[in-house]
């Protein structure tokens, strides 16, 4: 039985691929099994893994249809797996040599840590360096990602996890299958946001382990789900869902829950990701928003519903009403 489970989950990243498997087949930590999922690639991924699965014994999944979730694949490929451990090794993604020595290191030395994970550089399509991803990091208190550390995982939700998804990389995370069990799995109606509250739901069983050293690399290109989605509604929503699921887990000071969900609607506003939605979109996002903190200032709804109804063209929606009719009935209906 291999300690280890590696999983490639792959969507047309055919021009990446050779390099991801090549970064798992260097890791210095060996005694692992390695698993290919395809979501029905329409690119020429198949017939590259179909090579290493000759040569190294690569198990091979492919689906004849797009499943429409991440999250399933990584349900899928845990499900036939037998390590005790699991990387999901993201197709578009590639790794230091080290990183699996390293992680296996933490979950061997405290039973208590459900997920081991490694800073990570994000690299363009070239694989050029771009930044260690502890950018990201820089509007939360303190500095603790600057060295490695053991912490347990309900702090870590109250202080960091429900401002923002401290693990943005999941190629860059070993974890514990029969945690990733216990949490429920992977969140399969989420395409976002579901590494988070799956991490989220895994932090609120143990312990936490973090590698200051980027281990990993993080692609960031046209071709990605993220990229892909930009700041859309899903987006906007699965962001919300994920703060409100991690509120649900723990208790988080007032203050905290109102700073967060007044940056998130500003954000919203500010990056004018209403171009493509409408009126009653808006409305829906508020309403998950709501979840964060009641008290979301009503400045911020009135301003969003204004720049709403005069960038969306909606006059047919309030043809009849005047515009600062339209904006109090909706807030009213908040109330």
């Amino acid at each position: 039985m291999p300690k280890v489970s590696v999983i490639i989950p792959n969507y047309n990243h055919e021009r990446f691929l050779r390099q991801r498997f090549d970064s798992v087949l260097q890791q210095t930590y060996t005694d692992w099994e390695l698993i290919y999922l395809d979501d029905a690639s329409k690119d020429g991924s198949n017939a590259i893994a179909e090579e290493y699965s000759a040569k190294y014994g690569v198990r091979m999944l492919l689906n004849t249809e797009n499943s429409g979730s991440p999250f399933k694949q990584w349900n899928k490929g845990i499900d036939i797996c037998a390590g005790e451990y699991i990387w999901i090794a993201e197709a578009d993604d590639y790794a230091d040599p080290r990183l699996l020595e390293r992680l296996v290191g933490f979950l061997e030395a405290d039973p208590q840590v459900g997920i081991a994970y490694a800073q990570s550089y994000s690299v363009d399509a070239e694989g050029n360096k771009l930044c260690t991803c502890d950018k990201l990091y820089e509007a939360l208190p303190g500095k603790p990602f600057e060295v490695d550390f053991v912490a347990d995982g309900k702090g870590l939700l109250k202080r960091l996890m429900f401002r923002l998804n401290i693990i943005p990389n999941a190629s860059a995370v070993l974890f514990r299958k029969s945690v990733y069990l216990q949490a429920g799995g992977g969140v399969t109606g989420m395409r976002i946001c579901g590494d988070w509250v799956t991490w989220a739901r895994m932090m609120n069983l143990g312990k936490v382990a973090f590698v200051a050293e980027p281990l990993s690399y993080f692609r960031w290109h046209s071709g990605s789900v993220r990229a892909k989605m930009g700041f859309s509604k899903i987006s906007i929503t699965e962001s919300y869902q994920a703060h409100a699921e991690v509120l649900r887990l723990v208790e988080v000071d007032a203050a905290v829950r109102e700073e967060v969900a007044t940056y998130c609607a500003m954000s919203w506003l500010d990056r004018n990701a209403g171009e493509n939605l409408t009126l009653g979109e808006h409305r829906e996002i508020f309403q998950i928003a709501r979840q964060i903190d009641p008290k979301v200032p009503v400045r911020i709804f009135r301003k969003l519903c204004r720049w709403a109804l005069s960038h969306l063209g909606l006059n047919s929606f309030v043809s009849t009403l005047a515009q600062r009719s339209a904006v109090e009935r909706v807030e009213q209906s908040l109330s």
